[in-house]
């Protein structure tokens, strides 16, 4: 039961990455200013991060959870600096 439930929690980490790396990319193709940047670097924002900030602390210690956590705050991270070029027009850049 464990298991689905991390492998429900990985499968969403992944839908809200590929909703930001769609976001990024319209902004990127539509080379307009776009303000992202706040929002991209809070991972508690997304459904992903509202999910694992509310877990029980047994539940965000086990190996795979903490993993799933780590690999989606550094896309929030990476997603940021995207963010920031966008936001300073540096569109060749964000790509």
């Amino acid at each position: 039961m464990f298991f689905s439930t991390v492998t429900e929690k990985v499968i969403a980490a992944q839908s809200c990455q590929r909703h930001w790396q769609n976001r990024l990319k319209v902004a990127i193709q539509s080379e307009a200013k776009v303000f992202l940047i706040e929002e991209a670097a809070d991972y508690h924002r997304c459904p992903f991060g509202c999910k694992t900030h509310g877990m029980a602390y047994l539940e965000r210690a086990q190996p795979e959870v903490e993993a799933a956590i780590l690999i989606h705050s550094a896309f929030h991270i990476a997603a940021s600096k995207v963010a920031r070029k966008l936001a300073l027009g540096q569109h060749a850049a964000a790509k």
